[in-house]
C-alpha cells in the first residue's frame, strides 16, 4: 500500500493530538475551526495555512490586487470560506490611496476601510478580485463586518483577528 505525503503528514498530526479540521466536513464547528488554526484546517484534504499564508505567489496576486483596486497600507486580518462560490475570502484593514495633482501620495483625510479579495480554490488557488469594500474596517461594529454577512450568508469565518 502506498502512503502519500499529505497522508503522512496528517498521520503525524493525529498521532501527535493535533486534530486536523476539514472544511468540507459538514459537522465541523466554528470552535474546532479556531482550534485547530493554523496548522491544521484543511480544505478539501489542502492545508489552508501553507496553500494560501505560506504561498508567496497566492499572497502576492492578492497585495497586487488590492493595489490595482486603490488600496494601500494593507493589514491582514480575516479569513472565511464561502460554499456558494467555493471562494476563500480575505479581509483587510486597508487605507484607499490617493493622490495630488502632482502625483504625490496623499492620505489626508482617508478612512480606513474594510476590504475583501476572493481568493479561487478551483484548480489551485490564486486570487481574483475586491468583491466588498466598506468604510470603517473589517470589524468596524464590533464584529466581522455586516455587508459581508449579507454578501455571504453561509460564510464560514476561519481566521478572526
Amino acid at each position: 500500500m502506498k502512503i502519500t505525503k499529505g497522508q503522512l503528514r496528517k498521520l503525524i498530526r493525529e498521532a501527535s493530538g493535533q486534530k486536523t479540521v476539514d472544511l468540507m466536513d459538514e459537522n465541523v464547528s466554528d470552535q474546532a475551526i479556531r482550534d485547530a488554526w493554523p496548522h491544521s484546517v484543511e480544505l478539501d484534504g489542502v492545508n489552508i495555512f501553507n496553500a494560501v499564508y505560506e504561498n508567496d505567489s497566492v499572497m502576492s496576486q492578492v497585495y497586487a490586487t488590492l493595489e490595482a483596486d486603490g488600496y494601500e497600507d494593507s493589514n491582514e486580518v480575516y479569513l472565511g470560506y464561502d460554499f456558494d462560490s467555493t471562494d476563500l475570502i480575505m479581509g483587510f484593514d486597508a487605507f484607499p490611496s490617493y493622490h495630488d495633482e502632482y502625483g504625490n501620495r496623499d492620505m489626508g483625510g482617508s478612512e480606513m476601510e474594510g476590504v475583501f479579495v476572493n481568493i479561487r480554490t478551483m484548480g489551485g488557488m490564486r486570487a481574483g478580485r475586491v468583491v466588498l469594500s466598506s468604510p470603517g474596517g473589517v470589524y468596524a461594529r464590533g464584529g466581522v463586518n455586516m455587508e459581508l454577512e449579507r454578501e455571504y450568508p453561509g460564510i464560514l469565518h476561519i481566521r478572526l483577528d
